[in-house]
């Protein structure tokens, strides 16, 4: 199912029950920034020291673009994260200043597979977090976007099933809901998610017969269940937020590892 835009300008709010919001990057002036980021990913898929790390290897799927030395050398992607409509939001939705647990630029190729990520989830982070995708080029059904299932209708899927932290399959998940229940984050370059992926069953990157570019970042309570490793993010938490965020305590501490 597609979505109409919840938000309006200058305006961005999580919503409670169903544990997500769809926005657009041109609601609340980030569109210059995304549009440089996606340029950038365009032409980064083929650079061969990105993307090269064992976890993507091992991920096959789904590939992260980004850097560290990027976020210096890009300072929009932070001028993204750090937003102060979707960072706003993040704080109300968490009930506290958050951490930012991870960035990353998603390159998801053409695949057939249907594994691990691939399959319905929850993140196990905490009982909440709050992620964002950001589309990086148009995605549609052949894409491979992002599926999900609102909190209140997983949580009854939950009810029906048990929790796990184990992957659900589409059989078991279609025998408590329609598959016309289930949200796609399906859009042009710029539309954007913020999802509670530890309350909304959702899955990613399955069947993509083209490639899809996304910016995901994820904030989290700072006493979250489980700790988060960034492998962009982690080597250069302190140095961002003494060069960038000296005179912004409140960015500089959702930065630093507690």
């Amino acid at each position: 199912m597609a979505l109409a835009k919840d938000v309006h300008v200058h305006q961005l709010k999580m919503d409670e029950r169903r544990g997500f919001v769809h926005f657009n990057a041109t609601d609340i002036g980030i569109e210059p920034a995304v549009t440089k980021i996606s340029s950038l990913c365009h032409s980064w898929k083929d650079d061969p020291s990105r993307g090269d790390s064992e976890k993507a290897k091992a991920k096959g799927f789904l590939i992260n673009l980004l850097k560290p030395e990027d976020l210096f050398s890009v300072p929009e992607v932070l001028d993204v994260v750090f937003d102060d409509h979707i960072f706003g939001a993040v704080t109300e939705y968490l009930g506290q200043i958050p951490q930012l647990v991870t960035v990353q630029a998603w390159h998801s190729i053409p695949n057939n597979t249907a594994i691990r990520s691939q399959l319905y989830h929850y993140d196990h982070r905490d009982t909440r977090q709050a992620k964002v995708f950001i589309n990086l080029n148009d995605i549609d059904d052949r894409t491979g976007p992002l599926h999900f299932l609102p909190a209140n209708k997983s949580e009854l899927i939950e009810t029906k099933l048990g929790y796990s932290q184990a992957d659900y399959t589409d059989e078991q998940v279609y025998s408590c809901c329609s598959p016309d229940e289930v949200l796609k984050t399906v859009g042009p370059k710029g539309d954007a998610f913020l999802v509670d992926t530890a309350r909304c069953l959702h899955y990613g990157s399955r069947g993509n017969e083209r490639e899809r570019f996304m910016l995901m970042f994820c904030f989290a309570r700072v006493n979250c269940v489980k700790d988060g490793k960034c492998e962009v993010l982690d080597p250069v938490r302190d140095r961002l937020a003494n060069e960038f965020y000296a005179d912004n305590p409140v960015r500089a501490f959702a930065l630093k590892k507690r």
